[in-house]
């Protein structure tokens, strides 16, 4: 199963981590949108013109964040079930693989990529895809959770074993469940070495313009950064 079928697996589960019916103050049950990726990656952003492209956009709590600062934004997700609650909630939505985008050649402002990039299998085509929709004064703004963190066995770290499986260099396939407050989530995901993401944009033409780290953890889970073309 890859991890589009993962994600449109589990769905259910995940709407229901999400419930915007808890609102701002009880949405962290681990997966840290609102108190650490959320404000790493508006920090960034730059501001709202043209055509916004929430990437992975899942349910589409981010589009909704990113509407909500003035954005004109139109999100895609492979999931059914996710894509459906976008657009149930709000967001425009197109049903799409990120490495095939349904988009037109330099037609976006701002590729937005929030936790998503490292839940895509082909990311060489998806970050090929998003070279291509961008417009040539276009910026990108991503956060991925920490290769860091990653690159050990998720459920043994929150046990405080550091067992790192393969070699930080290979790219591996992970599932990740968490359980809290009688409800689960897994997170079907891919570490891959920062290389992997920073490479194809660099030799491309972009530039990392902003960059951070942050996460209470010992190691910063989350990496959030902008990059724009030279």
């Amino acid at each position: 199963m890859d991890t589009a079928a993962a994600w449109e697996a589990h769905a259910q589960e995940w709407l229901a981590w999400v419930d915007p019916a808890v609102g701002r103050d009880g949405m962290n049950r681990g997966d840290g949108f609102w108190d650490t990726t959320w404000p790493a990656l508006a920090r960034l952003l730059p501001e709202p013109r043209g055509l916004t492209l929430d990437i992975g956009c899942g349910e589409g709590r981010g589009a909704r964040e990113l509407t909500a600062l003035g954005h004109r934004v139109i999100g895609v997700d492979t999931s059914p079930t996710l894509s459906r609650s976008a657009h149930e909630r709000g967001t425009t939505v197109l049903r799409a693989d990120a490495a095939r985008l349904p988009i037109a050649s330099h037609s976006v402002s701002l590729a937005f990529a929030c936790m998503s990039l490292l839940d895509i299998d082909d990311l060489d085509s998806a970050l090929s895809e998003i070279d291509r929709v961008l417009a040539p004064t276009g910026v990108v703004v991503a956060a991925i959770v920490h290769p860091a963190v990653s690159m050990f066995d998720a459920a043994r770290m929150r046990d405080g074993d550091l067992h790192v499986p393969e070699p930080y260099l290979t790219v591996r396939r992970y599932d990740d469940r968490v359980e809290r407050e009688g409800l689960a989530a897994t997170f079907s995901s891919v570490h891959r070495p920062l290389a992997d993401y920073f490479g194809p944009l660099l030799a491309k033409g972009f530039a990392l313009t902003g960059f951070s780290e942050s996460g209470r953890n010992l190691v910063p889970w989350c990496l959030a950064f902008r990059a724009e073309r030279r």
